[in-house]
């Protein structure tokens, strides 16, 4: 028995995880085992009340002149006794440490717990863009092997080495400059994963106006260099109460000292910014890059070929003032272009000019330059991988072996440096069922990017009925609508029927099918948004908006109203007590509520034709 309890201590003190109802069963049953301790106290006591029991007769008589018990046997039963109680004490000593320690790992843990959403509402409030997901879902989508030819140019790994710079990587559109950011921000971490490196990653997205946002980016970056520290600083703690107390959000300037704190924690820093052209209001651009310039930040910027861009870069920065060099900004002089005239900030704060009446000075950054572009190798790598990954392809390829060279030869000569038109290109073959179909499809293959979404929309247009209307409402949706709409508000809006008065379950088509029937023009993005697959896309539908789609905004306009004239808002809008949380589970139910309330009037005021428009309003209102 006293084995099994030194057994039970040690497991008891060397066991990390057990319930405390169960340490106490586990206690129990090892001392009322059979012959366990607590028998063992019960024989010694029953031994005692037996020698203590009156006797009768002589024996009583003889009891009353000696005592039952001599010194040996007390000496023998008191040791007995006091080894057993030393056992159940050491027993329940052990099991009350490891109750005590559990008490103590529930609190730590509830701690845990509660610190943890704290952090997570602090990180929510520095900002709700999350370019790390982003991130996750643009690498998954990228064939190994790709991106391999820009790693290892010259100019790339110069940059990666030195102290400091900035490295622009222009290309056309379509030319696959996203996921070259991506590539960069994996490569990157897999290089610097046991540094103390920081690595952040920002998109300009074409239809996400926070992500165009000075503010909001450099608030993004902020969240992510807290994130990769192992807890968050006094600093962004303060600085989240202050303005927590009074609902408010830090300034530019505190954002940009916050962010530069931060960086300084770190022996190196990478920042990609990828479509700085898609940040329009040209003067916050360069907002952007005097912010994430200073200290010993290196920043990769990708975006379209721009004058207005290329001006904010030079290869050579040279002080013709003190004539320093390997600076990271200077003032150029705009009209000495000839010959050419910089100053460091130090000489311009001087005062010193190129002494040339009316001539004014404009910021430049030091940079290395990249130009980005689909390679052969890259764009056949992925032709490759649709092929084996379209099941038709794939069935048309094996019945034919010639067939998958033709598409692979084909598709890399027409592919004009561009990953998204071999993208259009795949997803317009992936719908033919025989060889036959395939080969005379790349017979007519579009060159160029407008022409092969024209193309695209004539194949949408030539569907059966369903999926042409459901097809077509979902791009006129896209098309038309204010802001970016998510899958949920998708999938009602492209189910309303006019003239009905409640939306019909049977009715509602699974965003993921409606993108389907959309000939690769439309994808669902990581913050579960529905957009067009390219800002050139987008161009594309807005300047052909009423070929095909003349009545738009019309149609939108009564789509709302229709959606909020709905039986389940006959009773007009919540009120009472409970407003703000009866209005939360409608939206929650009704996800294209918050839209139609907000925007039918813009649709209807964009609409030409409001005479059918008119008589819904006037039933609605």
């Amino acid at each position: 028995p006293t084995c099994r309890v030194l057994k039970l201590v040690e497991f008891n003190f060397e066991s990390e995880e057990q319930e405390i109802g169960e340490t106490w069963l586990r206690t129990i049953s090892v001392l009322n085992e059979n012959d366990g301790i607590f028998d063992q106290i019960g024989e010694v006591l029953d031994d005692l009340t037996n020698r203590l029991q009156p006797k009768v007769g002589m024996r009583k008589a003889i009891q009353n002149i000696l005592w039952p018990l001599d010194k040996a046997e007390v000496e023998t039963l008191v040791t007995r006794l006091e080894r057993l109680k030393d056992a159940v004490n050491l027993a329940l000593t052990s099991t009350s440490a490891a109750v005590i320690r559990e008490i103590q790992n529930d609190t730590r843990n509830i701690k845990t717990v509660v610190s943890n959403d704290e952090e997570r509402a602090l990180l929510e409030w520095v900002s709700t863009l999350n370019f790390l997901k982003q991130q996750s879902s643009f690498i998954r989508q990228v064939r190994q092997g790709t991106g391999q030819w820009f790693l290892e140019r010259k100019i790339f790994k110069t940059w990666v080495s030195d102290e400091k710079g900035m490295l622009w990587c222009p290309g056309i559109p379509g030319a696959g400059k996203t996921f070259l950011a991506s590539i960069v921000f994996e490569h990157l971490k897999q290089i610097y994963h046991e540094r103390n490196v920081a690595v952040l990653i920002a998109y300009c997205g074409y239809n996400e106006a926070k992500s165009q946002s000075i503010d909001n980016l450099v608030a993004s970056l902020l969240k992510q260099a807290v994130q990769s520290q192992p807890e968050i600083s006094e600093d962004i703690k303060n600085v989240y109460k202050g303005h927590g107390k009074k609902d408010t959000f830090p300034s530019m300037q505190e954002l940009t000292k916050l962010l530069q704190k931060e960086i300084a924690k770190f022996d190196r820093c990478f920042i990609i910014v990828d479509a700085l052209d898609e940040i329009l209001d040209e003067p916050k651009r360069l907002e952007l890059l005097e912010c994430l310039s200073n200290g010993k930040v290196k920043v990769m910027i990708t975006s379209r070929y721009l004058d207005s861009i290329a001006d904010l870069f030079a290869a050579e920065i040279y002080c013709d003032g003190c004539e320093e060099d390997n600076l990271r900004l200077i003032r150029h002089c705009k009209q000495c272009a000839g010959f050419g005239f910089d100053l460091c900030e130090s000489c311009h704060e001087r005062g010193l000019t190129c002494e040339e009446e009316g001539h004014y000075t404009v910021k430049k950054f030091g940079a290395y330059t990249v130009d980005v572009e689909a390679t052969q190798s890259d764009v056949r790598n992925y032709v490759e991988w649709r092929i084996d990954h379209e099941a038709r392809l794939l069935d048309c390829v094996t019945k034919k072996r010639a067939l998958r060279k033709e598409i692979t030869t084909t598709l890399v000569h027409q592919s004009n440096g561009m990953f998204l038109l071999a993208r259009l290109h795949m997803d317009a073959l992936a719908t033919k069922r025989t060889p036959k179909a395939v080969h005379q499809t790349l017979q007519n293959l579009p060159t160029e990017i407008r022409d092969t979404y024209e193309q695209a929309m004539h194949r949408i247009a030539a569907a059966n009925e369903d999926d042409r209307r459901f097809a077509m409402n979902l791009l006129r949706w896209i098309a038309f609508s204010v802001r970016p709409l998510t899958v949920a508000e998708i999938e009602h809006a492209t189910s309303i029927v006019q003239g009905e008065r409640e939306l019909d379950p049977d009715e509602i088509v699974n965003a993921s099918d409606l993108t389907s029937l959309c000939a690769g023009l439309v994808v669902i993005d990581a913050s579960n948004i529905i957009r067009l697959v390219h800002f050139s896309a987008q161009t594309y539908l807005q300047e052909n908006r009423t070929k095909w789609f003349p009545d738009g905004d019309l149609d939108i306009a009564c789509n709302c109203l229709t959606y909020l004239s709905f039986n389940e808002f006959e009773n007009g809008p919540c009120s009472g007590p409970h407003e703000g949380e009866d209005y939360k589970a409608r939206a929650e139910r009704w996800p294209l509520l918050e839209y139609s309330c907000t925007y039918w009037g813009v649709h209807a005021s964009k609409s030409e034709e409001p005479t059918r428009l008119t008589e819904q309003a006037l039933g609605f209102l």
